[in-house]
C-alpha cells in the first residue's frame, strides 16, 4: 500500500508510555535482539500528543517541525487520535514547502540494520 514510501529495512518503534524516552525504554537483552536480527530502531523527536487532543495535535507537530531540521513525529491510528486532522496537516505542510523523505535523523536511531549506535546507550535500564 505504501507503494515507493515501502522501506526495505526491517523497521521496529518501541512503546514509550506517553512518548517517554528514558531509561525505560530498552531492557539490554531486547536491544540485543534488534541488533542480532538486522532491525533498525526509531526514535522520535516529536510526540504531539494526538491521543489527548485530537483537534490541537496539529500545531504542536508543527511548532516542532519548525523548530527542527528533521522531526520525527509519532502519531497513532487510532479512534481519537491523530486521524481527523492527519489529511489537512499533511497538505499544510505540502503547501509550506516541508520535505518529507525516509531518511532517520542520527540522533533517532537507537539501532541501524543491526548495529546499536550510542543513541541507545541513554535509553536502556541501567539493571538487568
Amino acid at each position: 500500500m505504501l507503494g515507493d514510501l515501502a522501506d526495505e529495512r526491517k523497521l521496529f518503534r518501541p512503546w514509550g508510555g506517553g512518548g517517554v524516552l528514558d531509561r525505560r525504554l530498552f531492557h539490554r537483552r531486547s536491544l540485543q535482539f534488534l541488533a542480532d536480527h538486522g532491525y533498525t530502531c526509531l526514535l522520535w523527536n516529536s510526540v504531539p500528543r494526538d491521543w489527548e487532543d485530537e483537534k490541537g495535535w496539529p500545531a504542536r507537530a508543527r511548532a516542532d517541525i519548525d523548530a527542527k531540521a528533521h522531526t520525527v513525529v509519532v502519531l497513532h491510528d487510532i479512534p481519537g487520535a491523530a486521524l481527523a486532522a492527519l489529511p489537512q496537516f499533511l497538505d499544510d505542510l505540502l503547501d509550506a514547502g516541508t520535505e518529507f523523505t525516509r531518511e532517520f535523523p542520527e540522533d533517532c536511531l537507537a539501532v541501524d540494520a543491526g548495529m546499536i549506535t550510542p543513541v541507545a546507550e541513554a535509553y536502556v535500564q541501567r539493571s538487568e
